[in-house]
């Protein structure tokens, strides 16, 4: 960090090490300071000394795959070193529809909504979800489908998802790809 302020001041725009510009925007004391990311709009209070280091940390600062953040909230993505299953279904939504690996092509198309590009927001309405208490559980295998409610969606959401039997996913995603590929001579058949 460039800049160390000896004072800080209502207005003062700061630096941080790695989440951008602050704004101060509420100074009670050394110990509750509210400040702005000017680069996601969220606050947060702080400490000055946190400030001064320039340690300040944006929770909702897109740092997954320049489109996820984990958010404000109490949800862990690790418990004793181990990648907690919410954290690994938001993980392997966002890296389906957003990453460029050949295997996830399929998912081109595809958006997630906004309220689920914040992990925390994800984690809320997950319980809302048909499906959650079983894959919760862990009864049976499940699998968060976008397309089961609604054939042909494309977009990732807490209103168009639901968690589905892995195995009964894996054969309908399988029929699809079948039929897609092998249109042409299913078509023909059919004449």
């Amino acid at each position: 960090m460039s800049y160390i302020p000896r004072s800080i001041s209502v207005g003062d725009i700061i630096p941080t090490n790695n989440c951008g510009d602050i704004r101060i925007v509420e100074y009670k004391n050394a110990k509750h300071i509210t400040v702005e990311f000017l680069n996601t709009g969220s606050l947060k209070v702080v400490k000055a000394s946190s400030i001064k280091a320039g340690k300040v940390e944006d929770k909702m600062k897109p740092t997954f795959m320049g489109v996820g953040c984990i958010g404000e909230g109490n949800h862990p993505t690790r418990i004793n070193g181990k990648v907690t299953r919410e954290y690994s279904a938001w993980f392997n939504m966002i890296r389906r529809v957003y990453g460029n690996h050949p295997k996830y092509a399929s998912y081109k198309d595809c958006t997630i909504h906004p309220l689920w590009l914040n992990f925390s927001t994800f984690c809320d309405t997950l319980p809302q979800l048909i499906g959650y208490a079983e894959w919760k559980s862990n009864e049976k295998e499940c699998a968060l489908d976008k397309d089961v409610l609604f054939i042909g969606n494309k977009e990732y959401g807490p209103f168009t998802c639901m968690f589905v039997d892995a195995a009964l996913n894996s054969l309908e995603s399988n029929i699809r790809r079948w039929r897609k590929e092998h249109a042409d001579k299913v078509e023909g058949d059919a004449r």
